[in-house]
């Protein structure tokens, strides 16, 4: 994730352990955990909705482009779907029979 090694991971907690003392280290961690938790939960919700938005705007080119009309799709289903197709593309012959 950012390029660093078991040692320097190890260097940085001796550093840590050493200025905090053992009585902080658990706060620290807990607090930590807490941010990288949120911080994840948010960039998925963020991800979900921008995939479900560039879905939604695909559907509703593909009927401009002359494509198949959109299938009714549980709202569940949308944010696991993946658009058979770039918008624009034709599904090749082999695949349609």
């Amino acid at each position: 994730m950012l390029n660093i090694g078991g040692g320097e991971i190890a260097l940085i907690l001796i550093v840590a352990l050493l200025l905090l003392g053992p009585k902080r280290m658990p706060e620290l961690a807990r607090g930590l955990g807490k941010f990288l938790r949120e911080f994840r939960r948010q960039t998925d919700d963020v991800r979900t909705m921008v995939e479900r938005e560039f879905y939604e705007m695909d559907r509703e080119i593909q009927p401009l482009a002359g494509g198949p009309p959109p299938k009714a799709v549980s709202p569940s289903a949308v944010d696991a779907a993946v658009p058979p197709h770039a918008p624009g593309d034709s599904p090749s012959p082999e695949k349609a029979g």
